[in-house]
């Protein structure tokens, strides 16, 4: 029997704007500031690993997650790894410290994800011997090493609108989800939703790309980003952000043995290859393998967080999986936050809100995720829960967490 994996305690920073409040923070200085708050409530003298998510890492020094681990507290002889799945860093990196856990590795891992887009470098090719550098070909790594394919020559969002053509998807629609993200997320807020997962960082306590006074006029007065008749604006899509989330998660042994609080039980997570130009259908066949994988089905998920890098690649997900959604409908208070399955039950999508208003810092964004949904359930909220993720390259990664009640969590 596989041992059964805890997550102990989650935090994340607040998510900055490009080029905002958090935009001095490099990646290591956001990490240790989720990470010890992570560790403010346990100690960090018994964690053996760290498993960090990063994507734009020039010029920060050697392995990142080794810098956060010795910051936040670990100890010396303590291992640590920075993973790069784009943006499905975060949550491989949790699955990484699932398998080091069940593999008798570690008995209790900090893992989560990082970026800071605000301070990307800029790129210049060494020159040859007696040569000067070219500043004219200087590159923004943002753009190359996180925002676009090169296998196929395609930005991510040039991907979207490739979707939004497949499927059909109306700029309305686009903008409409985008609408109800926004508006989701300040009514969240509002509510205090996110206090128990929100750690300040540089005097910032709440998250600074949401624009709940958003209205419909202004999104569809935006210009299409991607191609002159596209369909994607950046008013849609997601932003371009800084941040990081952190968990800690550990044996079930570790955590009698340390008596340590527990938030929720991780499940399974499954990583899968797809397309490349339909990278955005990711979530959906790692949402379909994981449910076949633990045995469930759709209605026996009482949330699903997918991440909304567009809000084209999101409805293509919201098809291809049998939801249903209509703006309509969901005007109805009753109705918020709600799609409708294919058997007619309800669940609960993204009802905080998603990346197009929280924001999307590459790395950070599945443990961000992975972090909300940890607190959702500790919270009451939900029961079962899971979160998918597209990732550039043409893949899909998704987990699944539950309630930890002391039964076998593969039971539905």
């Amino acid at each position: 029997m596989e041992k059964r994996i805890l997550i102990v305690a989650a935090k994340r920073t607040p998510f900055g704007r490009f080029r905002g409040s958090l935009s001095r923070e490099t990646p290591v200085s956001l990490a240790v500031s989720a990470g010890r708050a992570v560790l403010a409530e346990v100690g960090a003298r018994r964690i053996e690993q760290c498993v960090l998510g990063n994507v734009l890492s020039a010029g920060y020094g050697m392995n990142i997650a080794r810098q956060v681990a010795l910051q936040c507290g670990l100890p010396e002889n303590s291992t640590a790894m920075t993973v790069n799945m784009m943006c499905g860093s975060g949550l491989q990196s949790i699955q990484l410290a699932v398998q080091s856990i069940r593999s008798g590795q570690a008995s209790a891992v900090l893992a989560g994800g990082v970026e800071s887009m605000s301070r990307s470098a800029l790129l210049v090719a060494r020159p040859g011997k007696g040569q000067q550098p070219d500043f004219s070909d200087c590159r923004d790594s943002m753009v190359t090493d996180g925002l676009t394919d090169c296998g196929i020559g395609l930005h991510m969002g040039q991907t979207a609108e490739l979707l939004a053509a497949e499927f059909r998807i109306s700029r309305e629609s686009q903008d409409l989800w985008a609408l109800r993200s926004q508006r989701l997320a300040g009514q969240a807020s509002t509510a205090g939703i996110f206090q128990a997962e929100l750690a300040e960082a540089c005097g910032l306590s709440s998250d600074e790309h949401p624009r709940p006074h958003l209205s419909l006029g202004d999104l569809t007065g935006l210009a299409p980003v991607f191609e002159s008749t596209g369909t994607v604006t950046a008013g849609n899509s997601s932003g371009l952000n800084d941040g990081a989330a952190m968990l800690l998660l550990a044996s079930e042994e570790a955590v009698r043995r340390n008596d340590w609080p527990v938030l929720c039980e991780w499940v399974d997570g499954v990583s899968v290859g797809c397309n490349p130009r339909q990278m955005g259908l990711g979530p959906v066949y790692a949402t379909e393998q994981l449910l076949q994988r633990t045995g469930t089905s759709l209605d026996d998920v009482d949330q699903l967080e997918i991440n909304e890098a567009f809000a084209a690649q999101t409805l293509a997900c919201v098809q291809r999986l049998g939801l249903r959604w209509t703006a309509e409908a969901e005007a109805e208070p009753a109705e918020s936050g709600f799609v409708g399955t294919a058997s007619g039950q309800r669940l609960r999508l993204n009802p905080n809100g998603g990346a197009i208003a929280i924001g999307h810092p590459l790395a950070a964004s599945g443990a961000r995720l992975m972090v909300h949904l940890a607190h959702q359930i500790h919270a009451g909220n939900s029961r079962r829960a899971v979160a998918a993720l597209c990732v550039g390259g043409g893949m899909g990664i998704a987990g699944m967490l539950l309630e930890f009640s002391g039964r076998d969590p593969w039971v539905v």
